[in-house]
C-alpha cells in the first residue's frame, strides 16, 4: 500500500524524471524489486546479512548490493538519494547478533540529515514496537 501512495503522489512528475533509491537492510531484496519495477532507479541495497545477498541477487538483477554494517562509518559508502527506504528486522537486535537498535537510528538520522531525501519509507514489524526504547528513538527522529 505504501508503494501505491508513492506513485500516486509522483503521477505528476515528468516522464524524463527518474527518481533513485537506497534500500537499507534491504533482506532479500522485495522492497528493492517493487522500486525497479515500478521504474526508480536503485542506487544500492544495504544488507548486513551475508546469508541473504545470493538470494538478493537472484532477485534483483542490476542492482548494486553491499554486504556493511549499517553504522555512521560507513555512510561514505551509501551513494546520496532521492528516497530512502529501510527495514527494522527485531530478529537483528536479539543479543547474539551484532547489530544495536540505537546503532540503527544514528546511522538512519545521519543518512537523512546528509541527503535530505524527498521521501523515507520506514518498515517495522508490529513485534518491534513492543520495545519501549526503540519507540523512544523513532519518536526523537
Amino acid at each position: 500500500m505504501v508503494y501505491r501512495l508513492l506513485v500516486k503522489g509522483l503521477g505528476t512528475m515528468p516522464e524524463n524524471t527518474l527518481l533513485t533509491v537506497v534500500d537499507i537492510n534491504a533482506g532479500i531484496g522485495g522492497r528493492s524489486r517493487v522500486f525497479q519495477d515500478l521504474g526508480f532507479r536503485v542506487l544500492m541495497a544495504v544488507e548486513d546479512e551475508p546469508a541473504y545477498e545470493s538470494l538478493f541477487q537472484n532477485i534483483n538483477h542490476g542492482i548494486p548490493y553491499i554486504n556493511i554494517d549499517p553504522h555512521v562509518d560507513n555512510l561514505d559508502y551509501i551513494p546520496k538519494a532521492d528516497i530512502i527506504t529501510a527495514n527494522i528486522n527485531p530478529l537483528k537486535f536479539h543479543s547474539r547478533h551484532k547489530a544495536q537498535p540505537e546503532e540503527l537510528f544514528r546511522f538512519l538520522s545521519a543518512l537523512l540529515l546528509r541527503d535530505a531525501p524527498k521521501a523515507f519509507i520506514f518498515q517495522a514489524t508490529s513485534s518491534i514496537l513492543k520495545f519501549k526504547k526503540i519507540l523512544y528513538i523513532v519518536s526523537s527522529l
